[in-house]
Order: C-alpha cells, then structure tokens, then sequence
C-alpha cells in the first residue's frame, strides 16, 4: 500500500489491536504510520509501523461500522459515555461566563 492509502484520522488494526492514525510520513521504506492506541490494552500508547514490515495491517473502513441504539433506561450507558468523555478532558468543551 501507499502513502496515498493511509490517512490521518483512518484507524487501523495491527497485531490484534486497534490503533488511530495520527500521521503518515514517507520514507525510503515506504510510509510511517504515527499512531495512537484505541484497543483497551493500547488505549492512549503511542506507536510507529511501518507497512513493509508490518504485513499484517488492515485498513478499517468507516462503512462497515454498525450504529448500535442506546437501549438501556433514559439513555443511561450514551449519558454516562458523554460524561466520562467530558471528565477527561483538562478544559470544559463549553464554557459559559
């Protein structure tokens, strides 16, 4: 695969595991994926492949994602995500004087 076929924002699964491309840079090698983990054992960790020696890289496409309905009482799980996600972030998304 090329440079051309990877993107920052695409996410990828190398070794098992799902990582978010942050970069692509162009070597003489091919290109480097900068990346950063979204699996649970690599949340947050910071990684570096390289296609001609990591064969193994798939390239997850954004139409093969399933939208799932929050079925659970008041929308409980999609209210608690949105806070858990709010919480971890060093500055409100919103704020208000």
């Amino acid at each position: 695969m090329s440079i051309d076929t990877y993107a920052p924002g695409n996410v990828v699964v190398v070794r098992d595991e799902e990582w978010l491309i942050r970069s692509v840079d162009e070597s003489s090698d091919g290109p480097v994926l900068n990346t950063q983990g979204l699996s649970e054992l690599v949340l947050g960790q910071d990684a570096v492949f390289y296609p001609s020696l990591d064969v193994g890289i798939k390239l997850n496409d954004p139409r093969d994602v399933v939208i799932r309905p929050d079925d659970s009482p008041k929308y409980r799980q999609s209210r608690l995500w949105v806070e858990s996600t709010m919480r971890k972030t060093a500055v409100p998304p919103v704020t208000t004087s």
